[in-house]
């Protein structure tokens, strides 16, 4: 009988646990992981009937870094400078906090925990800060871009706050 090499890319997504498991870096020291549990763009139901997204971390992400992602299923921290070339690109929640080259879940739908550089407005519309990850309920004309699709629930007191994704939120036009 021959050994052959599971198959990990395909692994089961029901029961995941999007906040404890799922960061995974690939290593040349464990050839029994050759490759990361779930194929980049896989998405998982969330137990609030929302969506994540399976990405790699582009650079490092903190746990709840509002990210851009890329059609390569690539996720950055989103910045008003970067969002102001990438229009268009979709806006996901970090569930976990990764660095460069791992991989990790992204909530893109659903109710989820936000970054924010302050308080944030409940029910306002929400806009990319110069601080990596977090956005804000501030329009600065010519410093912020709108976020499309995603507002906060209740006004944050903390630099994360409870925000609702509706659809696929994604970074719209400049101020």
């Amino acid at each position: 009988m021959t050994y052959t090499t599971p198959i990990f890319g395909n692994a089961n997504r029901e029961g995941t646990d999007l906040t404890t498991s799922g960061v995974f870096t690939l290593s040349t020291t464990t050839p029994e992981y050759p490759l990361p549990p779930f194929v980049l763009g896989t998405t998982c139901p969330t137990s609030n009937e929302g969506i994540a997204v399976y990405c790699t971390a582009s650079t490092a992400v903190t746990q709840y870094d509002a990210c851009q992602i890329t059609y390569l299923y690539s996720a950055t921290p989103i910045t008003s400078t970067i969002a102001a070339t990438q229009r268009g690109a979709v806006i996901g929640a970090a569930a976990q906090t990764m660095t460069t080259g791992q991989f990790g879940w992204f909530y893109i739908d659903g109710v989820v925990t936000v970054g924010t550089v302050a308080t944030a407005t409940a029910n306002g519309l929400l806009y990319t800060s110069a601080t990596a990850g977090k956005l804000t309920s501030v329009l600065a004309t010519g410093s912020t871009v709108l976020v499309t699709d995603m507002s906060m629930m209740v006004t944050s007191a903390t630099t994360n706050g409870t925000a609702q994704i509706a659809g696929r939120a994604f970074i719209g036009a400049t101020s």
